[in-house]
């Protein structure tokens, strides 16, 4: 293959590379506006079968989208009221073993080759 201007093509080159770069780094930029969009875009389409659903059902267009919104927000505050508890739970019992294990520490009877040891022996007993 013979280049017969290979200055042209190498700026040709460089200036698609360049505008690929662009394109990449756009995209990186906006991500979190593409992902807000692309969420209420599945929303929406996923909650328009319901409203579709209400409306045959007589209700006008504003109660149907109001009722759905309202199950939608029920919905997630159930979830948020399942996990809370469980969360809480967990960070009082790691906040309870750092205590120990710093108090361990300042005490000096702590010994991390046998702590170690214990932990291998009770997880492959």
């Amino acid at each position: 293959m013979k280049l017969y201007q290979p200055f042209r093509t190498a700026v040709i080159a460089t200036l698609g590379v360049g505008v690929g770069m662009l394109i990449i780094m756009s995209v990186q930029s906006l991500s979190t506006i593409l992902l807000y969009v692309g969420t209420a875009l599945f929303l929406a389409l996923g909650l328009d079968p319901a409203v579709s659903w209400l409306e045959r059902k007589g209700l006008p267009r504003w109660a149907a989208l109001l009722i759905t919104f309202a199950v939608v927000l029920a919905v997630f505050a159930g979830i948020i009221l399942i996990v809370i508890p469980v969360l809480v739970g967990q960070i009082s019992q790691l906040v309870t073993q750092i205590q120990g294990l710093v108090e361990r520490i300042v005490n000096g009877s702590w010994n991390p080759v046998d702590e170690f040891s214990a932990w291998l022996h009770g997880t492959f007993p």
